[in-house]
């Protein structure tokens, strides 16, 4: 590599991305800039942030509970996954909710404050934010700008301020600015420290007019912030500003000059527009003198002879962005009550100074903090200056699953990692979330369903919205419906389901020990299983150990062995399913047969039969068989049927133009012809498992060619459908037969 060419070629880009992100412009520019693009240059913070959001785009989720918007700035797509949030959708829609309105306001003013459980995701969503902000700053779209002042040297132009008089021919560029000047050029460039909006330099008055003309004309779709119209410029750029219009007897153009209009980009790192306040003993800002600076020596003499003071700080370094107080309510009520003028008017007082900030607040508590400061004196005067948004864990256990499926991955513990692992965490760790439901009902079956929902059923619910397969298909339909209710059963209550059971953080120490149990080559849903149940060994650790066992509910010990059963179940249907008994398609092609005869028989039509071509009528022997092998011959013909046909109806008004997804509809109904089916088979499965026993161990041999190739084959079904590799095959199917098939005759 030619090294002089390469960073000639270098230079040359980094010249050209400079000039075309119109990272510096004089004062004339940006009043251009803002006439031709005023949607993005008289936004607030707030706005600013909506529109973060909106960039990444978002998409509609079907969960069991309706429909729910999913930012895909939560996806963490744009920085490789450090930014991705699982679930949460409506907690994330009400931060979303909250921006919208105080951008429709034109006035943040009030807190957001995320309370909820230890690991329930509160930081991670701040952070996610603000990893959206930092990239969306480096969009065109996203372009912030902020001022400094320049001035030039003796050499360049003098003045009635102490440069003497007229420009160096062919010094300052752009006219009259010298926002262009090179650095040999300037003697001190004086950095506005609260990224103050440029617009602020035009006084009150003129600004007014300004911002209602070109408003007018965009038709902005949201109120031109309080900040914009009434704010002022920081201390230190305000005197500036009034010394150099004295100097130059009020002409103001001659004063812009001086001033450099800069893009910034947001950086948590470097605290510009983003900052944290974490839950420490010292103020969030402070002021210091900087007329003693020698920094400073180069200024002008009138500007030397001015008390100029800069403020510092994360409540500083956050302005025009977002600033996030972590374990707010860990700090001293003093430390943050200046809050509640700041939120109200949007300013703030640093020693002898007053700023005014364009920011949004937000914040995050646990509930205990929470609950002991909804008791202290002074709660009532915060509560309006407090938007609270509640965070609990997930409830869903593919949600769940997805957490640890991005943090504890093969790379990260240099392992295999079994099928089922992470999803026997996340069922256990929602399993210990899940209140028993009371929630009540004015029919009889649909209460009594609810009241005896088991823990993993109500978890399935909740899941994948399947009703238990006992209830009869009106039960199981009105059972559904009420998912909404019972996810917010406990909503307005302290003791909301969600708030208390195992935290993820807890769960993925006990993945990342069962990674190192010595007897697994593996990851391994049993070691996995092993290590939760050292985790509630000592029920002292953890409050929610404690909790009073309701029924079947709050009890960590037994969902060790819910869990266990349920796995079971799992892999006893992959290893059946890869044998080749009974292909998927089959049970869909049964159920499309039964549908087509129900359909014609709810409508007392008769069936034309594909092989005669006659039109004979509905087939009542494949209808009743069907019945009886899912469990619904205890119902009436009648109403099962038009249930069916209802349900088929309801997904067609849900899904308009889309073909009916029988596998979707009808889940636990493949799940009944699948259980039958394999109890109907289970001395040939015990056979054959025994025999993939002996094709995963040392002594394949003893097999021959013929069963080699059949057991080969289901490993193949196995790794290609569920993930298995043969270690973890082996681990499973030891376990599967001792606890499954033991007892087989």
């Amino acid at each position: 590599m030619n090294t002089r060419e390469y960073l000639e070629n270098l230079s040359q880009r980094v010249r050209n991305q400079f000039e075309r992100d119109r990272n510096v412009m004089s004062f004339g520019e940006y009043l251009q800039l803002v006439n031709l693009n005023p949607r993005h240059q008289l936004r607030n913070a707030a706005q600013y942030l909506v529109d973060v959001f909106e960039y990444f785009g978002s998409e509609s989720v079907r969960t069991p509970a309706g429909a729910q918007t999913r930012f895909r700035l939560f996806d963490g797509e744009f920085d490789g996954g450090l930014a991705r949030v699982a679930g949460q959708e409506r907690i994330i829609a009400e931060i979303h909710k909250t921006l919208s309105s105080f951008a429709m306001d034109g006035r943040i003013n009030k807190l957001i404050l995320l309370h909820g459980p230890n690991g329930s995701a509160k930081t991670s969503i701040i952070a996610a934010i603000g990893h959206a902000m930092e990239q969306y700053s480096r969009q065109p779209e996203g372009a912030q700008y902020r001022f400094s002042w320049i001035f030039p040297n003796e050499k360049l132009t003098r003045s009635s301020i102490g440069f003497g008089a007229g420009p160096r021919e062919g010094g300052v560029v752009d006219g009259d600015s010298f926002a262009y000047l090179p650095p040999e050029d300037i003697e001190s460039r004086i950095v506005n420290e609260l990224s103050d909006h440029p617009l602020l330099l035009i006084p009150k008055e003129e600004r007014q007019g300004l911002l209602d003309s070109v408003s007018k004309n965009a038709k902005l779709p949201w109120r031109i912030s309080a900040y914009l119209r009434h704010g002022d410029l920081s201390a230190q750029s305000r005197r500036i500003y009034e010394a150099l219009m004295i100097a130059y007897r009020g002409d103001f153009w001659r004063v812009m000059r001086h001033v450099q209009v800069e893009r910034f980009y947001t950086s948590r790192r470097y605290r510009t527009g983003a900052a944290t306040v974490e839950p420490q003993m010292s103020v969030d800002a402070d002021v210091r003198q900087i007329t003693m600076d020698k920094s400073y020596g180069s200024l002008p003499p009138m500007l030397q002879n001015l008390n100029l003071h800069v403020v510092y700080g994360p409540l500083v370094d956050a302005n025009r962005g977002l600033l996030e107080y972590n374990d707010l309510l860990k700090r001293p009520l003093e430390a943050f009550k200046y809050l509640l003028s700041t939120c109200e008017s949007g300013t703030v007082g640093i020693g002898p100074i007053n700023i005014f900030l364009d920011t949004v607040f937000i914040g995050s508590t646990n509930e205990k903090h929470l609950d002991a400061f909804k008791e202290h004196p002074d709660f009532q005067s915060f509560k309006g200056r407090i938007q609270l948004v509640r965070a609990p864990y997930l409830l869903r256990v593919s949600d769940e699953q997805r957490i640890y499926q991005q943090r504890i991955t093969r790379e990260s513990v240099h392992k295999t990692i079994a099928p089922h692992a992470h999803e026997v965490a996340a069922l256990w760790a929602v399993l210990t979330r899940l209140k028993r439901p009371e929630l009540d009902n004015p029919k009889e079956g649909v209460r009594q369903a609810v009241r005896e929902l088991t823990p993993l059923e109500k978890a399935r619910l909740y899941d994948e919205g399947v009703a238990p397969s006992r209830l009869n298909s009106a039960v199981a339909r009105e059972l559904t419906a009420l998912i909404p209710d019972l996810i917010n059963e406990s909503a307005n209550f302290p003791y909301y389901e969600g708030r208390f059971g195992a935290s993820p953080r807890e769960i993925q120490t006990a993945l990342l020990a069962a990674a190192h149990h010595p007897e697994f080559k593996t990851l391994h849903p049993l070691a996995v299983l092993e290590e939760l149940k050292k985790l509630i060994a000592d029920v002292t650790v953890y409050d929610w150990l404690q909790l009073e066992p309701r029924g079947d509910y709050h009890r960590p010990a037994a969902f060790l062995t819910v869990v266990e059963d349920a796995w079971m179940q799992w892999v006893d249907r992959e290893f059946s399913d890869a044998m080749g008994l009974a292909e998927e398609r089959n049970y869909l092609d049964y159920i499309n047969r039964y549908v087509r005869q129900v359909t014609h028989w709810v409508r007392g039509e008769r069936v034309q039969d594909p092989v005669s071509g006659q039109f004979v009528e509905p087939d009542e022997q494949l209808m009743r068989e069907f019945e009886k092998t899912i469990g619904a011959d205890n119902e009436k013909p009648q109403d099962f049927r038009n249930n069916l046909i209802g349900a088929i109806g309801a997904y067609s008004l849900e899904h308009p133009g889309e073909p009916v997804d029988y596998e979707r509809i009808f889940h636990r109904y493949i799940e009944r012809l699948k259980e039958t089916f394999f109890e109907r088979k289970k001395k040939d499965i015990r056979k054959t498992n025994e025999e993939f026993q002996i094709y995963l161990s040392p002594d394949r041999q003893r097999l021959d060619n013929k069963t080699q190739d059949r057991m080969k084959e289901m490993m193949d079904r196995l790794a290609s459908r569920y993930g298995y590799d043969e270690d973890s095959a082996r681990e499973t199917l030891a376990f599967l037969i001792r606890k499954r098939y033991g007892d087989t005759p």
